[in-house]
């Protein structure tokens, strides 16, 4: 039994003590340390399954957090800037562990990101001023509803897109009125002109331009 006392100390499996231990077992099978140096080996084992367990657990853990990070940056690098955003704040509420810094990097990129999001929502909106300026308010809304993409709760570009919608449907009203006006003295080509004028003017989604259209096709234009 002492030596296979010396070999429960170091053995990694049960079939390492059961071997040393057969003669012993032979000669006293109920000599309580067969059991005890039984027992040592299996402890041993069971923590060494537990350690290795969590070793592995604990890797996947920290690939998980690389995978969310290296799916943010593709989002980058693909232009998808807010999805990226979110997939970077994702990653920096996570529990996983962070052994490279990643959520460090994640929330600087989260700001730096907002920040030049933040510059080409202004580039926008300074464009649709020009375009309204111009009277161009198709265009002022195409801006301005690019920097409402960016920054959907922005009240400003909320404010001008309603404002121009409003200003650009009461010019397109009196159009449409003036082509109803020319249909119903039957000056078709008039009010036909009208009708692709309303088109051009006015965005797809637009109340007038659907009128038109409808006009339009009706017409067999």
């Amino acid at each position: 039994l002492y030596r296979c006392n010396q070999v429960s100390q170091s053995a990694t499996s049960e079939q390492a003590i059961d071997q040393c231990l057969e003669e012993a077992i032979n000669l006293d099978p109920g000599n309580d340390e067969i059991n005890v140096q039984k027992e040592r080996v299996r402890k041993r084992i069971s923590d060494a399954n537990e350690r290795a367990s969590v070793k592995a657990d604990y890797r996947a853990r920290v690939q998980r957090a690389r995978e969310m990070y290296n799916h943010a940056r593709s989002l980058e690098a693909k232009g998808e800037l807010l999805q990226a955003i979110e997939a970077y704040e994702r990653l920096s509420r996570t529990t996983l562990p962070d052994p490279e810094n990643r959520k460090v990097e994640a929330t600087r990129k989260i700001a730096s990101i907002k920040q030049s999001l933040g510059q080409k929502a202004d580039e926008y909106i300074r464009s649709g001023q020009k375009y309204a300026d111009q009277n161009n308010l198709k265009m002022a809304i195409g801006e301005l509803i690019k920097a409402q993409r960016i920054d959907a709760n922005n009240s400003k570009v909320n404010s001008m897109i309603r404002k121009y919608r409003t200003d650009l449907d009461s010019q397109l009203q009196e159009l449409f009125a003036t082509a109803t006006i020319y249909e119903g003295n039957s000056r078709v080509e008039s009010a036909l002109e009208k009708w692709k004028q309303i088109t051009e003017l006015d965005r797809p989604d637009g109340e007038y331009y659907r009128k038109a259209k409808s006009k339009l096709k009706a017409y067999g234009s």
